[in-house]
């Protein structure tokens, strides 16, 4: 039988819609858009990803480390230092000038490192670091101190060590860098910070250690000889080691509190 005349028309074809799962089943109404939505979330972070891996991977490729020095006549009678996020070390110098090298490891994006004194004789060390865009760059600080300057210095997260540092006086401040000293003779050493640790060894009797921390632990070593501590011990939820006698009345002093951080005093 002939096929009437007349305009052509299209015979259905098979429908292949896009919401097939394996099996041939069709998704639900109401999962159609999350599947998708979901597959669009997950190529975006990928895609995202991969590009902020490259940026890390150029800025690494393109990172530099140089060394700076610079010599600061001192006219104050004491060195007061903001360090900010730079981890900074501290020496015994020579002569009556203050010394400051400076490690700088910084990204194409970074300043340069600066150091100055304002009118009041205060040292701030700005590292020109800008961590968001070069999280690889960082400054390390050491400073030859002349004999007999008391030192002071602060800092948000960076690191304050001291070596060989003797016949002064010590004082730190950071927010979660730790406090290391070694080798110290110094007449006082006071430490305050909100989560570094403070670790501290001397190789002559201080007159008087004083440390508070939040949750950074504290450990000293203290050599014997003839100084007598009144003893000051606390801590609100760590442990508490202390080797040091408490004498009524002694010609030095010890005070350590932490809220939850752990104590350990020795003798030497």
């Amino acid at each position: 039988m002939s096929r009437p005349e007349g305009p052509d028309v299209d015979e259905p074809g098979p429908v292949f819609p896009d919401d097939v799962v394996a099996g041939g089943e069709l998704l639900p109404e109401g999962r159609r858009p999350l599947v998708r939505t979901l597959v669009t979330a997950v190529v975006t972070i990928a895609v995202l990803g991969a590009l902020i891996g490259v940026f890390l991977l150029v800025v690494k490729l393109m990172t530099s480390t140089e060394e700076q020095a610079s010599r600061i006549p001192l006219s104050s009678a004491q060195v007061s230092v903001d360090a900010r996020s730079a981890d900074i070390r501290f020496v015994p110098g020579k002569g009556e000038a203050l010394v400051i090298r400076a490690k700088v490891t910084h990204g194409p994006l970074d300043g340069s490192y600066a150091a100055f004194i304002n009118k009041r004789e205060h040292i701030v060390l700005d590292d020109g670091c800008r961590r968001i865009v070069s999280p690889t760059c960082k400054v390390q600080v050491t400073m030859e101190v002349p004999a007999g300057y008391p030192v002071e210095v602060v800092t948000t997260s960076g690191n304050v060590s001291a070596r060989g540092l003797a016949d002064r006086v010590l004082t730190v401040r950071t927010g979660s860098g730790d406090v290391t000293g070694t080798g110290l003779a110094v007449t006082e050493l006071s430490a305050r910070t909100d989560s570094g640790q403070v670790d501290a060894s001397f190789a002559r009797e201080p007159f008087a250690l004083k440390v508070r921390t939040d949750s950074g632990d504290v450990s000293a070593q203290v050599p014997r000889g003839t100084v007598r501590y009144q003893v000051q011990v606390r801590s609100g939820s760590g442990d508490v080691e202390n080797a040091l006698d408490d004498v009524a009345g002694g010609n030095g002093l010890v005070v350590v509190r932490t809220a939850s951080g752990d104590v350990d005093l020795r003798r030497s």
